[in-house]
């Protein structure tokens, strides 16, 4: 036996110097002579007892991966077997630290030992509630998970809450929020049910969903809470009033008809008809095709034209008009597009080219009789 180790050490040492290289000057030299010292360094404090070292075995370990991109032709067998070495080490020791501190609690009696267990459990407790807090209350509530709001409530009204401390943080964001949603969720109401577009709609009900389950929580959690009651109330309340989503669909369609039938011509500033003809023609070259239509009408919203001009020079670059246009599509609709501009290009000193520069949306249905 006496052979073995005496064969061993020389061959252990070997291996550290050759990890060590001190002749080594390649590209990864630096992290090299850093991973040894840091190992070094490492082993002295574990042999001390220090366990909390983990961390600083998890970066040698990241220095390995960094030597091996800086030169690929580095043997690294003696850095990871070193890392190996020290995870032992450490392990080693919290086992050793591990059995004495379980002989010292014996010898403190099974009193001491529970009272232990029963902090641990209530700081494992105090992290569990704080965890569900910023999950129920630490977010947008724009768009929750309902399922998951619902299932996260219970869990927390499950616990012991009676020694968490920091409840008034809680209740005091809740308040600033309430008190906003107050004054914003009428606003909001009034746009869905104003709204013509099916998919806006849509998602104002999911909205108004997603905060009926946040104020739903927040109740539950806090029913004390004079504010957090009345708001989930006023949710409540709006949600009841639109019904189902089958409900508001149905408002919609109405308040659709209705603008179709209300929508008018604006009123032109000026009634010439080769301007008019302008606009008409440009909207046909620019967007005939697109909308799938002809223009049928064009009122000029504009007393004159807006000179452009080079921001550099200030030399007229052309002219800009406002107008809108009514359209008819093959179906034989009609639509009214509120503002549509046309430019033309100052050249030779004369005002050619009229062209669309833009329009602003397809345009509002509306009914072809009263376009006039």
């Amino acid at each position: 036996m006496r052979k073995i180790i005496l064969f061993i050490c020389p061959v252990s040492f070997c291996i550290i110097t050759f990890g060590q290289d001190t002749n080594y000057n390649g590209p990864a030299k630096s992290f090299v002579n850093s991973f040894w010292q840091m190992s070094k360094t490492t082993k002295a404090l574990a042999e001390k007892g220090i366990l909390n070292v983990a961390s600083r075995i998890d970066n040698m370990d990241k220095i390995i991966g960094i030597i091996k991109e800086k030169d690929p032709s580095y043997v690294t067998t003696a850095l990871s077997d070193e890392v190996k070495a020290l995870r032992q080490l450490l392990q080693s020791k919290a086992s050793a630290s591990v059995k004495e501190n379980q002989e010292t609690n014996t010898q403190r009696g099974n009193s001491q030992q529970n009272n232990d267990r029963k902090v641990m459990s209530n700081g494992a407790n105090q992290a569990k509630i704080t965890e569900l807090l910023e999950f129920l209350f630490g977010r947008n509530n724009d768009n929750l998970d309902r399922v998951a709001m619902k299932a996260k409530t219970e869990e927390l009204l499950s616990l012991d809450r009676s020694g968490y401390g920091k409840f008034e943080i809680w209740v005091k964001r809740l308040k600033q929020k309430a008190a906003e949603a107050q004054q914003r969720y009428p606003k909001q109401e009034l746009i869905c049910k104003e709204e013509t577009r099916v998919a806006e709609a849509q998602k104002w009900y999911r909205i108004f969903q997603s905060y009926q389950s946040y104020w739903d929580a927040a109740q539950k959690v806090f029913p004390e809470e004079e504010t957090v009651k009345n708001t989930n109330s006023l949710i409540t309340n709006i949600l009841n009033g639109l019904g189902t989503e089958e409900n508001l669909l149905v408002l919609i369609a109405k308040n659709s008809s209705q603008k179709v039938k209300d929508t008018r011509l604006p009123v032109a500033k000026i009634n010439e008809a080769s301007l008019e003809k302008l606009f008409m023609e440009a909207y046909n070259t620019m967007y005939g095709e697109s909308h799938k239509g002809k223009a049928i009408k064009a009122i000029v919203l504009s007393d004159d034209w807006q000179i452009q001009r080079n921001e550099v020079t200030g030399i007229v670059t052309g002219r800009l008009r406002k107008g809108a246009i009514v359209y008819k599509n093959n179906e034989g609709k009609c639509f009214l597009i509120q503002e549509f501009f046309i430019q033309q290009e100052y050249v030779g000193n004369a005002f050619v080219s009229t062209r669309s520069v833009y329009a602003v949306g397809r345009g509002q249905e509306m009914l072809c009789e009263n376009v006039h």
